[in-house]
């Protein structure tokens, strides 16, 4: 009786199961759109990459405009104002990020792009110092004594797109001449400069510096340097043009006329003169004078409660010059 019982209980359990294989073949496969899913047919091995670019200077600042690439080739992109970037759709792998925009040195980095995930990297870049215009030159005047005296003025321009704060130091250097100088920030300006006598390069010979080759070399608190085009020293004008009127302690109008004689030189040149007041700071100039003038009339009145001075330079096409002596003289009208 017993077995009689259990043989129904198992037929009801063999017809279940076919049954259910049969429905479960009759379900439709799922489906399989997750692109990050491998078994996926839409499968896309990519990943993502995000980051920032900033300046190694302080404040760090996120950087406008940086180009960022990877290597092997992934397309680029360009940072907002920011710096922030993302770079979709990379596939996945290893690649070097390079972070590049003019006026600053460029840094890199290694990443690892793995698909479904989002990698961030962050970059700083150093602003580059660098020099807009540098220049030496040679200056030749006269003592009240009448002796000749001379200079050697150095003078550069420096720009830096993390501003001048970040200027280490500026300096010149002659190494046929084994020479080496610091040059001075002029104040709340980007100009840098020393002038030095002819003796501090060479005790021999004032012609020493002439035709040698001339560095100036930038340094930022980062250490970065950057070097100058090599300048030189083209002359020294040792000839000194001279005045004719007013003479010396003459008295005059209050818009004098200033006259000189004609200057004769070998090479382009044109003239420039000066007034300075004492005791009063006041002064007053003129230049680019062609050669073929020998005279101006100053448009300023002068004042005659003081003495003035006045002299007569002749510069050259790169900035050397020479002046005549200083001639005092006085305004008609002065008690």
């Amino acid at each position: 009786m017993k077995q009689e019982r259990e043989t129904p209980v198992k037929s009801m359990i063999c017809i279940l199961t076919i049954t259910l294989l049969v429905l479960w073949g009759c379900i439709p496969d799922a489906e399989r759109d997750n692109p990050f899913d491998p078994k996926s047919d839409g499968y896309r091995d990519e990943g993502v990459l995000t980051g920032t670019i900033t300046r190694r200077a302080q404040p760090s600042e996120g950087i406008e405009g940086v180009l960022v690439t990877l290597d092997p080739p992934q397309g680029s992109e360009t940072t907002d104002r920011d710096g922030f970037f993302t770079m979709d759709n990379i596939p996945s792998g290893n690649y070097v990020v390079t972070a590049f925009k003019t006026g600053y040195s460029q840094d890199s980095a290694s990443v690892q792009i793995i698909a479904g995930q989002r990698d961030t990297v962050h970059l700083a870049l150093n602003g580059v110092p660098h020099f807009s215009k540098t220049r030496v030159t040679s200056e030749h005047n006269k003592s009240f004594t009448g002796d000749d005296v001379y200079f050697f003025h150095f003078d550069a321009q420096v720009e830096d797109a993390d501003g001048l704060s970040d200027i280490d130091s500026v300096a010149v250097t002659v190494d046929d001449l084994e020479f080496y100088k610091h040059l001075i920030r002029e104040s709340n300006t980007n100009r840098f400069s020393v002038t030095i006598f002819p003796e501090e390069i060479s005790e021999t010979s004032l012609e020493a510096l002439v035709g040698k080759e001339t560095i100036f070399i930038v340094t930022d608190r980062n250490s970065f340097k950057t070097e100058s085009d090599p300048q030189y020293l083209v002359r020294i004008i040792h000839q000194s043009p001279s005045t004719v009127s007013p003479a010396d302690r003459d008295q005059v109008d209050p818009q004098p006329l200033l006259v000189w004689n004609q200057f004769s030189a070998p090479f382009a040149y044109t003239y420039s003169v000066e007034i300075s007041a004492f005791p009063s700071v006041w002064s007053w100039s003129r230049e680019g004078i062609l050669p073929s003038d020998t005279s101006i009339t100053v448009n300023d009145t002068l004042d005659s409660r003081w003495s003035y001075f006045w002299l007569v330079s002749i510069v050259d096409e790169y900035g050397n010059f020479s002046q005549s002596p200083r001639v005092e003289f006085f305004v008609t009208g002065r008690r």
